[in-house]
């Protein structure tokens, strides 16, 4: 498949991210191996931006898509791709941000001859706050 380049915005943090992204929440939910070809697929025709959280369950298959896409040469690094989850509202107090922040780098770990860091470390950690208005 042919690869091309997305446009992308400067954050205030100097980070690129690129405009367009994938999101992986759906339901019903495919398989693991199945989303993570999903994901292969789309970092191959030039995807960067993906859109996970613990809560959709597609955090680990996102790391293994990034794991194989370097393995395939679609990407020279993790920097090449923009990672954005999120933290859960029921996670939000204080005494359970960092425990679900582990969780969320936990999910994609797998044993793979990467580091943990260099795969699966998001670029972006959203705070979800659902209220009754």
């Amino acid at each position: 498949m042919e690869s091309y380049k997305l446009h992308e915005v400067i954050l205030n943090s100097e980070e690129k991210m690129p405009i367009i992204g994938l999101g992986t929440g759906t339901s019903p939910l495919p398989s693991n191996e199945a989303l993570t070809s999903i994901l292969v697929d789309a970092i191959d025709i030039g995807y960067r931006h993906f859109d996970t959280a613990s809560i959709y369950g597609t955090e680990e298959p996102l790391g293994k898509a990034v794991s194989k896409a370097l393995e395939l040469g679609f990407i020279e690094n993790r920097d090449e791709v923009f990672i954005t989850s999120k933290l859960w509202c029921t996670d939000a107090h204080h005494d359970l941000v960092l425990k679900a922040l582990k969780t969320t780098l936990k999910q994609a770990l797998f044993s793979r001859t990467f580091s943990f860091k260099a795969v699966f470390f998001p670029s972006l950690i959203l705070l979800f706050f659902i209220g009754i208005v």
